[in-house]
Order: structure tokens, then C-alpha cells, then sequence
């Protein structure tokens, strides 16, 4: 299983702005869901020891990643 923390930086547009970003389901062992996030940005998952595992951008209104 897979245990999701979201740290976010910066959200392209929303400077200042409040963000309501929805990762589920947490935890998981098969995919997860990001909802919340502008178009093109960009989608980083590390894994508990800091190691990037993989990128990917944003949908319009959300993006599923495959972690198995």
C-alpha cells in the first residue's frame, strides 16, 4: 500500500488564493486521483525516502496515476 502526503507549492493562478486539492483513495495499492488542480500543472510523487518516482500533468479537472 501506498500512504499519500500532498505538499503543495505553488498552484499555477492561484497565487494567494485558497486551494481544495482531493488526492483518493489514501491508502492505495492500485491509482490515485488528484482533483483540485489547474490544467498543465505539473504532478510530482516521491516516495517516503525523497526519491522522485514519477511526473505528470494535470488534467482539466482531474488526473488519475496508475502506481502499480
Amino acid at each position: 500500500f501506498l500512504t499519500v502526503q500532498v505538499a503543495l507549492l505553488q498552484l499555477p493562478g492561484k497565487k494567494g488564493a485558497a486551494v481544495n486539492i482531493k488526492v483518493y483513495p489514501n491508502p492505495t495499492s492500485e491509482y490515485i486521483k488528484v482533483e483540485g488542480t489547474t490544467e498543465g500543472a505539473e504532478l510530482l510523487l516521491y516516495n517516503n525516502k525523497g526519491k522522485l518516482l514519477l511526473t505528470k500533468k494535470a488534467g482539466q479537472n482531474s488526473t488519475q496515476i496508475n502506481i502499480t
